[in-house]
């Protein structure tokens, strides 16, 4: 066999070759650990990225500094040194991002060093950034933004960059790895609503002359909320967005008529919430009358052969004008709408069932039944008493005078009068001149005794004045 050994040369060119082969390998491997530890690093900045937007979602606002360190899985990136966390305060604590339009933060992606050629991202909620392979942070460090801010990012590779001396003041070759979420991802992923009014146009009726309330509301936009507006009809709009007031759009009667069948007031009102965002609401509510009622509740005694006083029949609610029908009256008493007038005729003494109808403008009536009782002509040819008097004056007495009077007289029980109006002079009030429900009785009261009767009976010497006399414990008469 034949067999040739290397010669030097050969082998010093196989050891190169060697050599070559060795160096390639190195540096392919020392690239592989760099490319793996940038990865890594990537990684590092995405899961930070990942938990504050899964805190923001429980949460409904962003992580402060504070907490920052604690709810990153990994505070530190791939070469040991911390992350910064970049933020726009008015989204963190309760301020939350729901319904806000803030612009506090923006971000600038610059092509060059001098940065005049970018892309811009507005209304960034925050960024997280290591400072890279360096170890230089070119970008920022941590800040709490409170004011309109631009934070600029590059390109990898740029040169002659960086924007922080809070580390090493080295300007070099950009290698920060940031990653970033605007405000309008945040308020994808929790779900956040604009600002809408909920309340429909078509608001719960309300009724003439009668209270109202009723809460406007909303949804989304951020809270809390400020209303302003305004309503017809006496209404009001609250800050709180409350409708109040009481209805009066017939403004004539405060007795819960209306001129028409039904009326719509218009409410418009301004919500702004938190974030300076505005909706405007417009709704109307339908307003009825008070239901159709006759409000009198007696008529006045009369007495055959005499005037029967002129009574009006009183009624609320409805719509105006009105038509009234009355039945059932005594002899030579008539109506003219609500109005009952006339003489008594002999004869009619007893009691009258009257019936009362009231129908309004819209064809909605309404019945009641009265009693008018007719008491029998007094005889005023007979003595023994102030038979003859047409009216009284009543004089009572208690440690001084004092006049009780109704239009300057007191009217003889006969007359049907039903209720008495007087004033008084003097210091003392601690006695009062009352009348009997029935209309046909005076009593005089101081403390618990009484004294009751007919004026007739009281005025027993006839001159039509009924003098009174009460002291401690007892009352007497003339």
């Amino acid at each position: 066999m034949n067999r040739r050994a290397f010669t030097l040369v050969e082998l010093s060119m196989v050891l190169i070759i060697i050599g070559l082969l060795l160096g390639i390998g190195m540096t392919a491997y020392k690239l592989m650990i760099q490319n793996s530890k940038i990865r890594q690093n990537k990684e590092i900045v995405k899961s930070a990225e990942e938990a504050i937007k899964g805190y923001a979602t429980r949460h409904g606002y962003l992580p402060d500094s504070a907490e920052f360190s604690t709810t990153v899985p990994k505070f530190e990136d791939t070469y040991g040194n911390p992350l910064f966390y970049i933020y726009d305060s008015s989204l963190a604590g309760s301020g939350g991002f729901c319904g806000t339009n803030s612009n506090r933060l923006g971000l600038k992606i610059c092509k060059d060093s001098a940065c005049n050629t970018f892309d811009y991202v507005k209304n960034v909620a925050f960024i997280v950034l290591s400072a890279g392979e360096n170890q230089n942070n070119q970008t920022s460090g941590n800040l709490a933004v409170t004011v309109d801010t631009n934070i600029s990012i590059y390109d990898y590779g740029v040169d002659n960059i960086d924007n922080y001396s809070g580390d090493i003041n080295r300007p070099e070759a950009y290698d920060d790895i940031a990653e970033w979420v605007t405000i309008a991802e945040l308020q994808s992923l929790e779900g956040c609503k604009p600002l809408e009014v909920s309340t429909s146009s078509v608001l719960p009726q309300g009724e003439e002359d009668s209270p109202y309330y009723y809460q406007l509301s909303v949804t989304g936009g951020k809270a809390p909320y400020s209303w302003s507006g305004s309503a017809e009809c006496g209404l009001n709009i609250n800050s709180d967005g409350t409708i109040s007031g009481t209805i009066n759009c017939y403004t004539a009667t405060n007795t819960g008529e209306l001129d028409v069948c039904d009326q719509n007031l218009t409410v418009t009102a301004t919500v702004t919430d938190a974030a300076g965002d505005t909706k405007n609401y417009s709704g109307n509510i339908k307003v009825l009358p008070k239901p159709l009622n006759i409000t009198t509740l007696f008529l006045p005694f009369g007495q055959e052969g005499q005037t029967y006083p002129t009574t009006t029949i009183f009624s609320e609610g409805g719509v105006t004008p009105f038509s009234w029908s009355i039945s059932g009256l005594p002899a030579n008493l008539s109506a003219t709408d609500n109005v009952i007038s006339g003489d008594l005729a002999q004869g009619t003494a007893g009691t009258h069932q009257i019936t009362v109808s009231v129908t309004d403008n819209c064809s909605n009536s309404y019945t009641k039944s009265l009693t008018l009782t007719v008491n029998p002509e007094v005889n005023t040819t007979s003595g023994g008493s102030g038979t003859s008097c047409s009216a009284y004056t009543v004089i009572l007495t208690n440690s001084g005078t004092k006049s009780f009077t109704y239009n300057g007289t007191c009217y003889r029980l006969d007359d049907g009068v039903s209720n008495y109006t007087y004033t008084t002079s003097g210091s003392s009030t601690d006695t009062i001149l009352i009348m009997d429900y029935d209309g046909r009785r005076w009593g005089c009261a101081t403390g618990n005794t009484y004294l009751s009767g007919d004026l007739l009976t009281l005025d027993s010497n006839a001159d039509c004045t009924v003098d009174i006399v009460c002291d401690t414990g007892s009352c007497s008469s003339n």
